[in-house]
């Protein structure tokens, strides 16, 4: 891994800071919100600040704009309180985007950012899975509230941590897929070592995440992630072989045993790190039907609850308050133990209404469609931003069956990513087609 000593300060720090919030629970409590909040707010003025290149555009004043509009309004409102660390974990997640975007704004960064971010996968999926197999039931020394027997990490929620460390497998196989490219040449003795010279990173961490991955047993984070794990793979050897034939005017024949071989890889893969779960994913599966059944009645209850208040939603931190008042005898099984929707957008619906729900999600939306743009338009770095494309597609996904991106230790690890997209497809005028 390239050591870049220029990025220890701010990208470096940026990951110490996310590792530490993932080792405390997710920094899920007000506290730890605050603390951690404050210390990447910090590193992103500063980074803007010394920046040389101007890093805040119209698009960001204006969702600066709409956050700030809505603080306003839950002052007004009084619901200030309960939802001041709601507001404290997206400025958190705005500097942490900027900082990132800005990193990535210098071409030479990209690669070696991405080096690095690989690494801090790796760390919390080596330390995630050694603390599971020694200690499966407990986290820091302290009994698990639940999700026995599932790999959580420290989050708690093993559906968060697959959210996590399905994000880590993708951001592995970017890195192996860019070693690949790498190598100049698709012979099979020369490819295996080319990737033993530029990939042995990106192979043990993708190796370490999709164990973790599996071990949650989450269902739907297991599935999404090997559907964009595919999508991914057939895509970049796709874009390969077409560079390939517009430069020879022939697609050569060891690219096409190449894509093979991605398949076969992905297949072998999944075959290992799922016989080293055992059984509990596949249980997990065959529960499927009954789970799917209680989701429905869960998001209709919670559709019909934001309905109270549909503008402007119940404010930050009212979820408990929400889910107690339409608690019945009928529904109370599955409610009562329930912190969140399960699904972000009624999860916004739920806290900020209407208004606050498409605002966030025009503006998420905003940011996939300038990464889709740079795909477009840049000559250099396409496939890490077909790997930024696919894990934005993957944690959509698995956002509508559940929470992960409420919790802050991931959402800032994904506006890190987006961050990244962000910078690369803005990137010079010159790297442009």
């Amino acid at each position: 891994m390239k050591l870049s000593t220029h990025l220890v300060f701010p990208f470096g720090l940026i990951l110490l800071v996310l590792i530490g919030a993932s080792l405390f629970f997710g920094a899920d409590t007000p506290l730890a919100v605050y603390f951690f909040s404050g210390v990447l707010m910090v590193i992103g003025a500063a980074t803007v600040t010394l920046s040389p290149r101007s890093t805040v555009t119209p698009p960001m004043m204006i969702a600066a704009a709409l956050l700030i509009g809505f603080l306003v309004l839950d002052i007004v409102t009084g619901t200030i309180i309960g939802g001041l660390p709601g507001y404290a974990g997206l400025a958190a997640a705005a500097a942490v985007f900027l900082t990132a975007r800005t990193i990535a704004l210098n071409s030479d960064n990209v690669a070696p950012a991405w080096s690095w971010l690989m690494f801090a996968f790796l760390l919390l999926a080596g330390w995630a899975f050694f603390d599971f197999v020694i200690n499966p039931d407990t986290i820091h020394d302290r009994p698990r509230p639940y999700h026995l027997g599932r790999l959580s990490a420290a989050f708690l929620s093993a559906n968060t941590a697959a959210t996590l460390f399905g994000t880590g497998m993708l951001v592995a196989m970017t890195g192996l897929l860019k070693a690949v490219q790498r190598t100049g040449t698709f012979r099979p003795i020369d490819l295996v070592e080319g990737l033993f010279r530029h990939g042995t990173l990106s192979l043990v961490s993708f190796l370490f995440c999709a164990v973790c991955l599996v071990l949650t047993a989450s269902r739907a984070g297991i599935a999404f992630a090997l559907v964009c794990l595919v999508i991914l793979v057939v895509w970049q050897l796709a874009a390969l072989r077409r560079s390939q034939a517009r430069a020879t005017g022939e697609t050569s024949g060891s690219l096409s045993w190449l894509i093979a071989g991605g398949m076969a890889f992905i297949v072998f893969a999944a075959i290992t790190v799922f016989a080293m779960s055992g059984d509990m994913a596949a249980e997990r599966y065959g529960e499927l039907g009954q789970d799917s059944n209680m989701r429905a009645v869960m998001f209709a209850t919670y559709w019909e609850a934001s309905m109270a208040h549909p503008l402007l939603g119940s404010g930050f931190d009212s979820f408990s308050k929400v889910n107690a008042r339409v608690m019945s005898a009928d529904n109370a099984a599955l409610l009562a133990g329930q912190g969140a929707a399960h699904n972000v957008f009624l999860q916004w619906l739920l806290q900020k209404g209407w208004l606050g729900a498409l605002a966030m999600f025009g503006t998420v939306a905003v940011i996939y469609w300038k990464i889709w743009q740079g795909l477009v338009t840049r000559r250099r770095h396409k496939l890490y931003l077909r790997g930024v494309l696919m894990i934005a597609l993957f944690v959509s996904l698995h956002s509508m069956v559940d929470y992960a991106v409420e919790i802050p230790g991931f959402m800032w690890w994904f506006a890190l990513v987006l961050g990244l997209g962000a910078g690369i497809a803005a990137g010079s005028s010159a790297e442009r087609t």
